[in-house]
């Protein structure tokens, strides 16, 4: 399948062979294709042989094909199943709490906003200060609402009108977005670091059920594809032992840990509240285990679109 989309790019772009892998190499900060030549490139075209699935996942980036990549893709469900059973077989931790009166998950309410509505702030407030350990105030939130431009917020409700789940996200795109990050974990992070620039960062994400964990899998997804910079790395915070793997498998690497605790994460020789993962984008998508059903979520999975009557229209 990667062939057609190599022929296809040539000839829109009326490309030789050669200049195929002059421009590819061009634009291959991975350095994954130094050694491409034209008997490699004609064997690929042609659909003899194909390169590692991390090399197509480039490819298809480079040639601006990103919103094709799941097409070729087959998700590996059975690790993953593997991989997610124990952390949603009655395993529930403090984080759990503001979820567990909830008796179905289906047809779920999704709320999405580009700003946490102000009637949210104090809730996430207090979450970030008793669930992440990190002093947070209303205060600072509603300063991120004034000064971010691409915040991404998400929360997900049960047909009992239950929080069952959030995600809110922003993208590292300048100065201040990166100061945030700084200044509230203690990092040091810089543009000059691994083209830092268009990277998402994750400030909060909890799924009381896989459901809700595939369809964070896509809202995500959907994040990375809207990206006018394809972004390098995705930051995200692990809170449970469980989901360890499924990180590690993924491609990510610690970067961050949380406070210390009696129990959580575990990381050389001690326990974290949670652990921050620094995710490489490229191994994130050719792993087969970034997964969701976007039949079963749009059909099935989720209700409408959340309105609360008590919020100003202009927050939602």
């Amino acid at each position: 399948m990667l062939g057609k989309y190599i022929k296809r790019y040539r000839i829109e772009n009326n490309l030789t062979q050669f200049d195929f892998i002059v421009k590819i190499q061009s634009l291959d900060v991975e350095a994954s294709f130094e050694l491409l030549d034209e008997i490699t490139l004609s064997r690929w075209e042609n659909e003899r042989t194909r390169p590692s699935l991390k090399k197509q996942v480039l490819l298809m980036v480079y040639m601006g094909f990103k919103h094709d990549l799941n097409t070729f893709i087959t998700p590996d469900k059975v690790k993953l199943e593997s991989l997610l059973s124990k952390r949603y077989k009655d395993n529930f931790l403090g984080s759990d709490n503001p979820y567990l009166n909830v008796s179905s998950h289906n047809k779920v309410t999704v709320r999405s906003s580009k700003k946490i509505p102000s009637s949210r702030l104090k809730h996430y407030s207090a979450y970030y200060s008793d669930i992440h350990g990190v002093p947070c105030d209303s205060e600072h939130l509603q300063m991120l609402n004034e000064n971010l431009s691409n915040i991404n917020f998400h929360e997900i409700y049960s047909p009992e009108n239950y929080i069952i789940g959030h995600l809110i996200s922003f993208q590292i795109t300048d100065d201040f977005s990166l100061s945030v990050i700084n200044e509230k974990l203690g990092f040091k992070l810089s543009f000059a670091d691994d083209d830092l620039k268009g990277s998402i960062y994750i400030t909060s994400m909890h799924a009381s059920c896989k459901d809700i964990f595939h369809y964070q899998n896509k809202l995500v997804y959907d994040l990375i594809l809207e990206s006018n910079k394809f972004p390098k790395y995705i930051f995200a915070k692990c809170f449970y032992p469980e989901l360890a793997n499924f990180y590690e498998a993924i491609g990510g690497d610690v970067c961050h840990k949380g406070p210390v605790s009696t129990h959580g994460m575990k990381y050389l020789k001690c326990h974290y509240r949670w652990l921050m993962y620094r995710i490489n984008v490229i191994d994130l998508i050719s792993s087969k285990l970034f997964y969701f059903n976007e039949k079963f979520i749009n059909e099935t999975f989720i209700n409408k679109p959340f309105v609360d009557p008590i919020i100003k229209k202009e927050e939602i």
